[in-house]
């Protein structure tokens, strides 16, 4: 069965009681990391969930969520915000020769072969690598958003602002929010990933797959689908095909003169 018929879903009740635990906490290289910031009356309120790497094959993500709903936490510290569509979400990773980030899916129907937001611009690998430092980087839960590790602070203020910090992700790769509201019921993020290692100069993203966030209810499901891995050969692969096809065909021939 073709990969994109799996589906890696993962229904997440986050609760605040694991906030406050994971406070302190920052994310495994290469782990995905769901924010949201929201700026409502001039109050900034950051929360950050470790989803876990992007799986390698179908599979549900890994995360640590606690018991509670999503209802009880996020929207009922920010349910105005959310109400009037100034909370803004988006998903980074990383580590020292690696980033990832989201970008809004802007099509009705996702897909496993084409992403549905523009390829990013190649970067530097030394900027692609800084932005995984600071994925990193993150804490957990809900920072204060004048905390240098924070949503707000060191990834992005808004779709069109960079982090508050100098030194932020949007400043060295891209930025990854979207805005959602209270009628959001579910939100496509593509992710794209820059793998570096061992690379020098400017560098290129791969899209890797897309994640449906649902919001639907009061609480958060996020499903992630995979590209497709295409079953056609490489050309490559055809040429030694075909040197092995010819390879035999003399061998067929030597054999057989011998014979007559």
């Amino acid at each position: 069965m073709k990969n994109h018929l799996y589906k890696a879903a993962l229904v997440a009740a986050l609760g605040m009681a694991g906030a406050v635990a994971a406070q302190a906490q920052n994310p495994a290289a290469n782990d995905l990391v769901l924010g949201f910031t929201s700026q409502f009356n001039g109050v900034v309120n950051d929360y950050l969930v470790d989803l876990g790497p992007i799986p390698s094959a179908p599979g549900a993500i890994s995360s640590s969520f606690s018991s509670s709903t999503f209802a009880n936490t996020f929207t009922t510290s920010s349910g105005n915000a959310l109400a009037s569509g100034q909370v803004n979400v988006g998903i980074v990773g990383g580590s020292s020769s690696d980033a990832i980030f989201s970008e809004l899916d802007t099509t009705a129907t996702p897909s496993t072969t084409t992403a549905g937001s523009a390829t990013p611009p190649a970067d530097a690998k030394s900027n692609v690598d800084a932005a995984g430092l600071v994925a990193t980087g993150l804490t957990l839960g809900t920072p204060a958003h004048t905390d240098q590790t924070s949503f707000f602070a060191d990834v992005a203020e808004s779709p069109t602002a960079g982090g508050a910090n100098a030194n932020n992700f949007t400043g060295y790769a891209d930025n990854p929010l979207s805005t959602i509201d209270g009628t959001t019921e579910s939100l496509v993020l593509d992710l794209w990933e820059n793998a570096n290692s061992g690379r020098t100069g400017v560098t290129g993203w791969t899209y890797e797959g897309y994640v449906d966030l649902g919001l639907s209810g009061g609480n958060l499901t996020a499903t992630y689908d995979e590209p497709l891995i295409s079953s056609v050969p490489e050309p490559s692969t055809y040429g030694i095909f075909g040197s092995i096809g010819l390879l035999l065909l003399g061998l067929r021939r030597h054999l057989t003169g011998k014979l007559a």
